[in-house]
């Protein structure tokens, strides 16, 4: 997912779920990431996915759930700019009702070693938690996370850490060589786990149009070549362990990404693509 790689989590409030089995052997991603080719980019975009309940086990609390979510990935030339925001409720059936607000700016330059974020969760009106801050990498992916919420500190980053948009680009360089596992370590900023072992199981290519999306947004997309992909996540250092969530996601050539599932285990969330526009190419 765009930026999307990382979509973020409704329900946890961290970035983007348990259930889906990940093979055990995993390809390691390079300790040095490589941009996209000369010339290439991310598309820059403004993506709409309508939200709603997938799967609901007995004793999940989870009887509905609608909401969107609308992201605006700009192409800032430096690097790639994301603006999220996921508003969401989930019912229990019996009239309960949790109203989730998730919103999301991050920024992270184009090799893929300088990150700025800020992400909010706020619950049937009320902030649940807040983190903001700045995070720099060096050659082997090692570095800091520098937090000025909820508290001013500096935590260490493992070697080997992406941010989300160079994640992206890594499984794209994966998908396009056909090597069908992809795992390393991403640092988003978005909740209290510092960063999580990822590990994405990336499917056959083929070109596969939405067919919830209508209008100009199918240009962008007809004909693309793209891929399935589904992520665990982990908590850094659990990955024998079944996965914290995972998602599930169509990925295109472009970075754009559709059809997504947000499994939590005893239920899932459907994302389904219904708006998608190109926003402007910068003039760099």
């Amino acid at each position: 997912m765009a930026a999307s790689s990382a979509q973020t989590g409704p329900v946890t409030g961290t970035t983007v779920t348990a259930g889906a089995t990940v093979p055990g052997a995993v390809e390691p991603v390079a300790s040095a990431p490589m941009p996209l080719a000369e010339g290439q980019r991310l598309l820059g975009h403004r993506a709409i996915y309508d939200l709603h309940l997938g799967r609901s086990e007995n004793g999940s609390g989870v009887a509905m759930a609608d909401g969107r979510m609308v992201i605006e990935f700009t192409d800032t030339c430096d690097g790639y700019s994301l603006n999220q925001r996921l508003q969401m409720r989930l019912g229990d059936g019996e009239g309960g009702a949790t109203v989730t607000d998730f919103r999301v700016a991050n920024w992270e330059a184009t090799d893929g070693k300088r990150f700025r974020f800020a992400t909010r969760h706020i619950v049937n009106g009320e902030e649940n938690e807040a983190f903001e801050g700045s995070a720099q990498l060096g050659p082997d992916g090692s570095g800091e996370a520098h937090y000025t919420k909820p508290e001013d500190t500096v935590k260490k980053l493992p070697a080997g850490t992406l941010f989300p948009s160079m994640h992206t680009i890594q499984l794209i360089h994966a998908a396009q060589a056909s090597k069908p596992i992809l795992s390393g370590q991403l640092f988003d900023g978005s909740g209290e786990e510092l960063t999580y072992d990822v590990v994405g199981a990336i499917g056959r290519s083929g070109s596969v149009t939405p067919v919830s999306l209508k209008g100009k947004g199918l240009d962008l997309l007809r004909d693309l070549q793209s891929w399935p992909v589904r992520i665990a996540f982990y908590p850094t250092g659990s990955i024998e362990e079944l996965p914290e969530y995972e998602v599930g996601f169509r990925l295109y050539a472009n970075g754009v990404s559709s059809d997504m599932q947000l499994d939590y285990g005893d239920f899932s969330i459907e994302a389904v693509l219904s708006e998608l526009d190109a926003l402007p190419k910068p003039d760099c």
